[in-house]
């Protein structure tokens, strides 16, 4: 049988400022709050599949793409369009031994990495010659779009995983995760929704 939960002791180890929000959301009532924080640790939890389905395939869709419109080594050659700033997370990841293909740069660049490929430095170079076709279902999107949209769900995805209160976003940022798929595939889009253990 087990004890019963302290719920002030509780919150010295959760820390009374990252439950801040939640008492001011249950005028103060520590149970409440606790209970509210709960709520968001398992909201959370349900939206690693969404994140993680985004997340891979932005990072493949743009890696086909610029396979096809330059090699298949444009992470390991650096392509010259990629700003120096895309080249330093490269360098990141990179093994001064070469040992890394391609496929593993894919692999282990940051999220931040591919979304900054969508961003206005893109425009004449990167995304007139190739990442438009990334975002082709449904006459497309343009280019400023696609950036806030999957800058968006960057930054979110980064508050669920520093553990940020996340409830009143959730749901919105779920079915614009979803969409955001459907404008690389839309099977893919269909099958994430039907996988997803979001539950609001």
């Amino acid at each position: 049988m087990y004890k019963k939960i302290n719920n002030t002791a509780l919150s010295s180890s959760v820390s009374n400022s990252r439950l801040k929000k939640y008492l001011a959301e249950t005028e103060g009532n520590i149970d409440k709050a606790i209970a509210l924080y709960e709520k968001n640790i398992s909201v959370s939890e349900s939206l690693y599949t969404a994140l993680q389905g985004v997340e891979i395939c932005l990072r493949n869709t743009i890696n086909r793409q610029m396979c096809l419109a330059y090699d298949d080594n444009w992470l390991i050659n650096k392509n010259e369009n990629l700003d120096e700033h895309s080249k330093y997370e490269i360098d990141k990841v990179f093994n001064p031994k070469g040992s890394l293909t391609n496929d593993d740069i894919v692999a282990k660049a940051s999220f931040a990495f591919w979304v900054g490929l969508l961003s206005d430095k893109s425009d004449e170079g990167l995304w007139r010659k190739s990442l438009y076709k990334c975002f082709m279902v449904k006459n497309g999107k343009t280019r400023s779009e696609v950036h806030k949209r999957m800058n968006a769900i960057r930054r979110f995805r980064n508050r669920v995983a520093h553990h940020e209160p996340i409830l009143d976003k959730a749901d919105k940022m779920h079915a614009e995760i979803i969409e955001s798929v459907g404008w690389m595939c839309e099977d893919t889009s269909i099958w994430l929704r039907s996988i997803s253990k979001f539950n609001l």
